[in-house]
Formats: structure tokens, C-alpha cells, sequence
């Protein structure tokens, strides 16, 4: 009887273990399904996220384009508007005046054209390096050639002068050190 009871007491301990391993079994799947549902969702926002991210990115681009194009209209617009207020003017003037007129334009253009030139001498004197600490950034001069001479000057002066070269070393006597043909 009493290995009876003792039987009874262990199947109802394996019994109570089976249930408490299915248990445990049960619980651990739901928290690795649990774990497996939050990283989805966790994939599923950043997935969104980086799709808004890249919409967003791609109306900003199209609103630059759009206000960039819009700029370049309204450019072109007053370019036209100023084109055709000149020219109105320019119907307007007497014969003497178109000259004048015409020489002021020209004179204008030239000096643009020599500004033009000035900064591309700039531009090519940094590219080579020629310009050093002591070449002047900016001129002060309006006047190109005054200022492209006035470097020339200055970078004669930074080179060093030529000198003559030293006159040729008296031969040595080869009977100087006793092996030649004087020797006795």
C-alpha cells in the first residue's frame, strides 16, 4: 500500500512536471511569436518611414525645380521687358543721340570685357600659383594695362637678377702634387 501511494505521488509529480514543461514550452512560443510580431511591425514602420522619407525628398525636389523654373521665367520675362524698354528709348532718340548712345554702349561693353579678362588673369594665376603673398589680390586701378604692367615690374623684382658667372678657377700646376709629368 504504501508503494501504492508512493507510485500515485510520483505520477502525479511527473504529471505536474509534463504540465509545467508544456507549460513553459507554451509561454517561450508565444514570446519568441511575440518577439517575431514586434520586430515585423518594427520593419513594417521603418519600411514606411523611409518611404515618406524618400516622398518627401522627391516633392522637395520637384518644389526646387518647380520654383527654379519659375525664377528662370520670371528672368527671362524681365529680361525681355528691359530688352524692349531699351529699345523704345533708343527709337526715341535723335540721329546724334543714337551715335552717343551707341559709343556709351560700346564703352561699356569694353569694360566689361576687360573686367572679364582681369578676372580670368586672376583666376589663371591662381590655378599656375603664381600668385604668392606679395601679389596683390585685388587692383585698385581701373586701368588693366597700368595694373598688368605694374606686375610685370613687381615680378621682375621678385626674380633674381642675372649675374655674370664667376670667372673659371685657375688649372692646377700637375706638377702640384707630385705625380705628374714634372716629377723626378
Amino acid at each position: 500500500m504504501f508503494g501504492d501511494v508512493t507510485n500515485f505521488i510520483n505520477d502525479v509529480d511527473k504529471t505536474r512536471d509534463a504540465i509545467e514543461r508544456r507549460d513553459t514550452e507554451r509561454r517561450e512560443r508565444e514570446r519568441r511569436l511575440e518577439e517575431k510580431r514586434i520586430r515585423l511591425e518594427m520593419q513594417q514602420r521603418e519600411q514606411e518611414q523611409r518611404l515618406q522619407d524618400r516622398q518627401a525628398r522627391e516633392e522637395e525636389r520637384k518644389r526646387r525645380q518647380q520654383e527654379l523654373q519659375a525664377a528662370r521665367k520670371a528672368a527671362t520675362e524681365r529680361q525681355i521687358q528691359e530688352a524692349e524698354r531699351r529699345r523704345q528709348y533708343f527709337e526715341s532718340l535723335s540721329p546724334e543721340q543714337k551715335q552717343a548712345y551707341m559709343k556709351q554702349q560700346q564703352a561699356i561693353k569694353q569694360k566689361q570685357a576687360e573686367a572679364n579678362l582681369f578676372m580670368l588673369g586672376l583666376f589663371a594665376e591662381f590655378l599656375t600659383g603664381g600668385g604668392g603673398s606679395n601679389s596683390q589680390a585685388s587692383p585698385e586701378r581701373n586701368d588693366l594695362k597700368e595694373w598688368q604692367d605694374q606686375q610685370r615690374i613687381n615680378e621682375r623684382q621678385r626674380l633674381p637678377e642675372s649675374q655674370p658667372a664667376p670667372p673659371p678657377a685657375p688649372s692646377i700646376n700637375p706638377c702640384f702634387y707630385g705625380n705628374g709629368p714634372c716629377s723626378p
